[in-house]
């Protein structure tokens, strides 16, 4: 494909640190999208951060809590 269907969206996916969330994020970011993915598990956000690279951004939060959302 050489059109990039998600570019200049931006996605926020909780539990985007591991699993099927990790792999949409990935996927998302393939296409053009700039994503942000949050999750509980510390090692799991360093290893999403780092798979993300530049097209994203890994945040330590719990989604339950509304000061996650602010930041």
């Amino acid at each position: 494909m050489d059109q990039l269907w998600l570019q200049q969206k931006r996605l926020v996916i909780i539990g985007g640190t591991t699993g099927i969330g990790l792999s949409a994020a990935l996927a998302f970011a393939t296409q053009g999208a700039r994503v942000v993915v949050v999750g509980l598990d510390p090692e799991s956000v360093g290893k999403a951060s780092s798979l993300l690279k530049e097209k994203g951004v890994a945040e330590m939060g719990d989604a339950t809590h509304a000061d996650t959302a602010a930041k």
